[in-house]
């Protein structure tokens, strides 16, 4: 009996799921986050947007995007307005971006990951119906950077401009760095994602788009996602519901994205022909 070649047991390795499911899972994904797009537009249709400069100053003793446009953008310092811009902007490609590292690396965590920000990202949109914001460029005293520079015409496209509270520029980021940390285990992934959110959070305020207290609400926000959906307790709830949910979610993720198989490393050529040798 000739003991079989390692080739032909990696040749019967699983390679994971095919290309159609992976494909399917980011078109839910993406479709899921179009239609957060379109709830959000409704969001300057239902109530007044409120003003919360006020509220701004009496916690800051000043409105600090005043006072930083008056100390930096007062001096036409163009490359620091566009490297605003490039913070800005980055936070629409950084969670396809992640994903697609996980999707390569940490498959069976996919859909978990697409959930957490389904999660972030429509609990903001309640809040973007329910309580409107006047962003600070609408109020005196400071402008929208962003129009007034024009590096791009884009934010013609923003269909909602009251959409301030909380800041999922600040926010969305945050929640993936934590994912980052408590999922995937990947400190230096989340080190640099907390970093970005923290580099966003200081560009969208100064640049007109957001308050502080809109940034430090969109962190908080991050942070109950994380709560929540990482307590056992939340689990041991949600599981206790009919159909055992979470019991049901993991046998369809394993199902759906399997894990690639490990394949053993192939023997060298002499230890092999001493086996072939043996079995003969």
């Amino acid at each position: 009996m000739v003991a079989r070649p390692p080739a032909a047991v990696s040749r019967r390795a699983s390679s994971g799921p095919r290309a159609p499911r992976l494909l399917i899972t980011w078109v839910v994904a993406l479709s899921l986050v179009i239609l957060h797009a379109t709830i959000r537009g409704y969001g300057d249709e239902i109530f007044a947007a409120r003003r919360v400069g006020g509220l701004e100053s009496a916690i800051f003793s000043g409105v600090p995007t005043t006072w930083l446009q008056d100390h930096i953008h007062s001096r036409d310092l163009v490359w620091f307005d566009f490297v605003g811009f490039l913070f800005h902007g980055a936070w629409f490609a950084t969670p396809w971006i992640l994903g697609f590292a996980i999707m390569v690396r940490r498959r069976r965590l996919l859909i978990e990951y697409f959930a957490w920000i389904v999660a972030t990202t429509y609990l903001a949109s309640i809040v973007f119906l329910l309580c409107p914001v006047q962003p600070p460029w609408m109020e005196i005293g400071s402008v929208r950077v962003l129009q007034e520079r024009a590096f791009i015409e884009y934010t013609g496209v923003d269909t909602n401009q009251v959409a301030a509270m909380p800041s999922l520029h600040a926010g969305l980021p945050a929640a993936l760095g934590l994912f980052a940390l408590l999922r995937l285990r990947w400190r230096r992934a989340a080190a640099a994602l907390f970093a970005y959110s923290g580099g966003v959070g200081f560009f969208v305020v100064y640049l007109g788009e957001h308050w502080v207290i809109d940034v430090f609400a969109g962190w908080a926000l991050a942070a109950s996602v994380a709560v929540v959906l990482t307590r056992p307790e939340v689990h041991r709830a949600v599981n206790a519901l009919p159909g055992r949910p979470l019991t049901a979610f993991a046998r369809f993720n394993a199902w759906w994205l399997p894990e690639p198989a490990r394949v053993p490393p192939a023997a060298p050529a002499a230890d092999h022909a001493v086996e072939l040798r043996r079995a003969a």
